[in-house]
């Protein structure tokens, strides 16, 4: 909205804000930054946003269904602020920076635009706010310090990590680069004085996130995940460690020694291989091959008890149906324990983009159907496995009115891989119990306290 719209003064005393957040963990670590801004600044919170004085959406970027669903929440945002009771609408995150221009332009009821790299901005804007003298509208993209304090949104007893930014890959599908810019890696002090008060907050859980955090470190000159886990692991309240994007092209043997021989480290390794057919893997520019692929699950099945989790994209420019056959002939063989899946989305500003032999929108999804029905099948039988067997199980949430819990076991990442129901009384969550499996189900399993 102009600044001539709607008046800034006679402000109410106490203010109330509405936050949104889409996309991955990476954002959520962002928008935890922002909320501690909010919070220091003593501005309360509001579940309407409809009702609240500030609204903030950090929205996501990456591909096309992203796209479109953060700016569906922009321009309802919006709504707000023309016939609500809003006063200042920011956007934040991934879709401000790749479209910054064009959304300037054309939504003029948003005050501001920050991008990832410029969340630090939100404090000047609110203090100017709460003074009555935000009027001009705003773009901002510029990298402002990075802001260390966190208002955790996740459950107090489990926090997402974010080791570092940005991505070298540069593979031929993604956006990220774009958006994010180059690696750039957090010093080690600054994680470990974080990781600290995590912590001393309750925090059980931590889930090491970046675009790659097998790459952490070389960006300075050498890889550095191993010190940092060594590091993390030698303070006691931390008693989960979970790793999430591993890059094949980055895991060393150090590392998977390290995974082996660690009590914390969970024997959960989330490593996107998102091909296996070797022109296909060329074409995306992983620079790894199908035999290093091959060579690295190998050596991860060694570990005792580990459990691997991937990614695959289908209907990638090029990928005939023998390539599909090659992929879905590999799902076979390895056997996942955990797998997403998705179609590939051609992105403005990729390399990608321009590549010809296109898979139909219909064949891609027809693929996508074919991958999830064989992965579904898979996990069925390896949770059957499971029944009569006794596991580890950290409690998230407890079914109100209830006598049963949701967890999670040390191979299952929160919103994204398989949940356990355990029946049973007096558990809170943060709690880390052992549970003997009695059913079985591809994503969920249900279990009863030992």
């Amino acid at each position: 909205m102009s600044k001539e719209s709607k008046s800034y003064k006679n402000l109410p005393i106490t203010m109330k804000a509405f936050l949104q957040t889409f996309g991955c963990p990476k954002n959520v670590v962002d928008s935890e930054k922002l909320a501690y801004v909010v919070e220091t600044a003593g501005i309360g919170w509001e579940k309407d946003p409809a009702k609240a004085d500030i609204i903030i959406v950090n929205t996501c970027g990456f591909i096309k269904p992203a796209v479109e669903e953060s700016l569906t929440a922009v321009l309802e945002a919006s709504l707000f602020k023309k016939h609500g009771r809003c006063r200042l609408l920011v956007v934040a995150g991934c879709l401000s920076k790749r479209y910054a221009g064009e959304l300037f332009s054309k939504i003029k009821d948003v005050d501001c635009f920050i991008g990832p790299q410029s969340i630090g901005e939100l404090e000047n804007i609110i203090k100017e706010f709460k003074r009555g003298l935000f009027k001009k509208r705003r773009l901002k993209l510029d990298v402002s310090p990075e802001r260390l304090a966190r208002k955790l949104l996740t459950p107090f007893h489990y926090a997402y990590l974010k080791i570092s930014d940005g991505c070298d890959n540069k593979c031929s599908y993604c956006t990220i680069p774009s958006i994010r810019g180059p690696l750039k890696s957090r010093e080690q002090a600054d994680i470990i004085e974080e990781v600290r008060k995590l912590v001393s907050g309750g925090v059980k859980e931590l889930i090491i996130v970046g675009q790659d955090i097998a790459a952490y470190g070389m960006d300075r000159g050498k890889q550095e995940l191993s010190s940092l886990l060594s590091k993390i692991e030698q303070i006691n309240a931390v008693k989960w460690i979970r790793l999430m994007y591993l890059h094949p092209l980055h895991v060393t043997d150090e590392l998977i020694g390290l995974i082996a021989s660690s009590d914390k480290i969970c024997k959960y390794v989330d490593m996107p291989i998102q091909h296996i057919n070797s022109l296909i893997l060329k074409k995306m520019d992983r620079r790894v091959t199908t035999e290093k692929v091959r060579e690295l699950l190998v050596k991860l099945r060694k570990i005792e008890g580990a459990k691997i989790r991937s990614t695959f994209i289908v209907g990638f420019p090029g990928e005939s149906e023998k390539a599909f056959e090659e992929l879905m002939d590999f799902v076979k063989e390895i056997r996942f324990d955990r797998l997403g899946f998705f179609i590939y989305s051609r992105e403005e500003g990729t390399k990608a983009y321009s590549f010809d032999n296109v898979v139909s929108k219909e064949v891609a999804e027809s693929r996508l159907m074919r991958l999830a029905e064989l992965q579904k099948k898979i996990s069925m039988e390896i949770n059957k496995r499971l029944t009569g067997e006794t596991i580890e199980v950290i409690i998230d949430r407890s079914a109100e009115g209830k006598n049963f819990f949701y967890g999670r076991s040390r191979w299952d990442a929160p919103e994204v891989d398989c949940s356990v129901k355990v029946s049973g009384k007096g558990l809170n969550p943060g709690d880390i119990v052992k549970v003997i499996v009695e059913k079985a189900f591809p994503y969920e399993l249900e279990a009863k306290l030992m």
